[in-house]
């Protein structure tokens, strides 16, 4: 069962989304040993702190969001109706999210007596503490977040995601100004506000509009990677405030539209972000993304039980593997999981299709856009 495109589908953005699930997958099988004294190879370790950097996975995280803002834009503007498309994005999210929590929490809740044997950092050790069943039902509905410790992000995600529609709306109806007012808005809010999904709507609705705004400056070729070099800039500069700090939510979300609107406003380039691997990364990217903790927990506990010495080289090992096997996982959960959930967000929605002068007006005016990769 095949999942229906959009004509203007571009392939380079959903490249985008499954570099950056990489980079956090990359990023978390570095930190599952607890290792003194450094590499023992310093030539592994150069490149594997290249590679860290070059997949940052905090700003990681802020492109998915902004992405997301960028892309659910794009379908508003094809059908702004509030039902269909939470419909749609609920059915989009659900399943692989469910699917995922059921799975780690097996895992953890039978195989969580390996950390009596080896020395597992201290985040390993939180990350995959032994769940209760309540924690599992909790996490199911994402009251906790203690069992698939990166569904935290699917909050913000959802809320955020059913928030900008309403966003859109007043977008539709304010000139530049108003856009800019809106935004600052939302970026003061994101400052103080100690909730995730408040801090973070800053980076939807930049998403949202901003990509869309910078395109036309990028229309000529060396304009477009001149952009991607500044909005890749201030990724990295962003990650060098402190996690998830204020400072590095904004100059990463900055980073992210600037890089989009690059990609986006100069279709012939970036064309390497088409090859078929990275097509095929960003295709299965969430659930590769949702299911690798689980994954790097199982051969964490596999090497632990093999009495494997907990050495930067193990990490090494263990993070390519569980790349690896959860890229195998996460094109069995697209094929058999993500896809149907998408069909029947579909179906449902048609159903809710119903002439205008019966269910009321919708989120309109529409949104003009440009290419469409799916979120």
């Amino acid at each position: 069962m095949g999942e229906m495109r959009s004509p203007s589908f571009d392939a380079r953005l959903e490249s985008l989304r499954g570099l950056a699930a990489l980079g956090v997958a990359w990023t978390h099988g570095q930190m599952v040993f607890s290792v003194s004294g450094g590499p023992s190879y310093p030539t592994l370790g150069t490149i594997a702190g290249w590679v860290t950097r070059l997949l940052p996975a905090g700003a990681a995280v802020i492109v998915f969001f902004v992405l997301s803002g960028y892309v659910l834009g794009l379908g508003l503007s094809r059908d702004a109706n509030f039902g269909r498309f939470a419909t749609r994005r609920l059915c989009r999210i659900l399943p692989a999210l469910w699917l995922s929590v059921i799975v780690t929490f097996l895992m953890t809740f039978n195989l969580s007596a390996v950390f009596q044997i080896v020395n597992f950092t201290e985040w390993f050790t939180n990350v995959f503490a032994k769940p209760s069943l309540g924690d599992l039902g909790r996490n199911l509905i994402l009251a906790k977040v203690n069992v698939n410790a990166v569904t935290w992000t699917i909050i913000p995600e959802i809320v955020c995601s059913l928030l900008l529609p309403l966003l859109a709306y007043v977008h539709g109806q304010a000139k530049l100004a108003g856009h800019l007012a809106i935004l600052i808005a939302l970026a003061a809010i994101g400052w103080c506000a100690g909730d995730a999904s408040a801090q973070y709507l800053f980076c939807f609705y930049l998403g949202f509009f901003g990509p869309r705004a910078i395109a036309p400056l990028m229309s000529d070729r060396y304009a477009s990677y001149a952009g991607a070099i500044v909005g890749l800039a201030l990724l990295y500069l962003g990650q060098g405030f402190g996690p998830y700090s204020p400072a590095m939510r904004t100059c990463c979300a900055v980073g992210a539209a600037v890089l989009i609107g690059a990609l986006v406003g100069r279709p012939m380039t970036w064309q390497w972000l088409t090859l078929r691997p990275l097509r095929f990364l960003g295709r299965v990217s969430y659930s590769f993304y949702l299911l690798h903790l689980p994954v790097l927990f199982m051969l964490a506990n596999m090497a632990a039980r093999f009495s494997l010495q907990p050495t930067f080289q193990t990490n090494i090992a263990i993070d390519v593997l569980s790349i690896v096997r959860a890229l195998g996982f996460a094109a069995i959960s697209y094929r058999f999981i993500e896809t149907p959930g998408i069909a029947v967000g579909r179906k449902i929605s048609a159903a809710l299709s119903r002439p205008r002068d019966v269910i009321g007006p919708t989120l309109d005016p529409p949104i003009k856009g440009g290419d469409f990769a799916r979120t």
